[in-house]
């Protein structure tokens, strides 16, 4: 098959023990990736994600949106004798506020790049 359902989760806490101030963003996605023919090593993601942070220090604490985004994966570091070691990500995704908090909507992107 060229294409399959793919989920992820995601979170992460900071803590800031001088300004006490916890920091914990997390994201879900789940979608369905396809792969690119034309390019070796790609494959394309449209998905709907839910995303958001909690931070102590702003109000309101908590932000979240939900939308619809898509999300680029292309794998490279392969060689003769091994399969794809890294991949660079690139996602759009934009987000309705679920939450009263303005930095929880809007259109957001991110870049990452797994070696």
């Amino acid at each position: 098959a060229h294409a399959w359902i793919t989920w992820q989760a995601y979170t992460e806490a900071v803590y800031f023990t001088k300004a006490e101030r916890l920091i914990q963003p997390f994201e879900a996605r789940i979608g369905r990736t396809s792969k690119l023919p034309q390019y070796h090593g790609a494959v394309v993601t449209p998905y709907l994600g839910i995303a958001g942070e909690y931070d102590r220090a702003q109000s309101p604490s908590t932000a979240a949106g939900i939308g619809p985004g898509v999300a680029l994966r292309y794998w490279f570091g392969e060689s003769r004798y091994s399969a794809f070691r890294s991949h660079a990500d690139l996602s759009f995704q934009y987000r309705v506020r679920v939450t009263e908090a303005r930095r929880g909507g809007g259109l957001f992107g991110q870049l990452t790049v797994s070696f």
